[in-house]
């Protein structure tokens, strides 16, 4: 009886939120169809099921301080790791002016033809140009064939995006390395494309904080290989 009452609570809140955004929003002729839900548990564990219904989930951070950053940034971080469709992580101070450059950065040794083309695609609704990153030791006994094998993927690419560079980064710190890449390159958005989970494990645990996840003003689209999706 509690969480009903306290649900129906909720959901009145979110509706008159979500109610008083579209609202204030002039920029768009057309909004879209908007439905709203309340969800009880773990919010980790309910945000990655609930993802199996969805073709994106966005997550917000709300930008408090203290034991609830970090609190919500692990949360964040776990469900980009373990979500079932691709995870936008939309930081508190991001302002959004359209996507014109886009940094795409993979673990090249497991280069999934098929998520470069999705995310050229994605580049191409938004007329953006996109850059391909690759982090890692200044030395790689693999370093030519991983540029054999990016070449290969390219030529399946639209002719425009057949010419987009391969950029090598050489850093311990791989998410350091990438933001600022990103940043004196003003890129709108970072996108990682992983073929195997561990890539992104260890992107979280060796370099990437929750801290990190909530204070970085760029937006950060995580997407797995669709054999790596249950």
């Amino acid at each position: 009886g509690f969480l009903s009452g306290y649900g129906k609570t909720m959901q009145s809140e979110v509706d008159t939120f979500t109610k008083n955004v579209l609202a204030t929003d002039n920029e768009t002729a057309a909004s879209p169809e908007v439905t709203t839900k309340v969800l009880f548990g773990f919010p980790d564990a309910v945000l990655t099921a609930y993802s199996a219904e969805c073709d994106l989930m966005v997550i917000g951070s709300t930008g408090r301080s203290g034991l609830n950053k970090r609190l919500l940034g692990s949360i964040s971080a776990e469900v980009s790791r373990a979500a079932h469709c691709p995870v936008l992580l939309v930081p508190q101070n991001a302002e959004y002016h359209g996507f014109k450059d886009i940094i795409y950065a993979s673990d090249f040794e497991s280069l999934h033809p098929l998520q470069v083309v999705k995310a050229v695609s994605f580049a191409e609704r938004f007329n953006a140009g996109i850059r391909f990153v690759h982090a890692g030791p200044a030395h790689e006994s693999n370093e030519d064939t991983l540029h054999a094998k990016f070449k290969t993927v390219l030529e399946t690419l639209p002719e425009a995006y057949r010419h987009a560079p391969l950029i090598k980064l050489v850093g311990e710190n791989v998410m350091e390395s990438l933001y600022e890449f990103t940043a004196s390159h003003k890129a709108d958005l970072l996108v990682f494309v992983t073929h195997e989970r561990r890539f992104w494990e260890n992107l979280l645990h060796k370099s990437i904080t929750a801290e990190a996840l909530l204070d970085a003003k760029l937006p950060l689209l995580i997407i797995h290989a669709e054999e790596e999706i249950d």
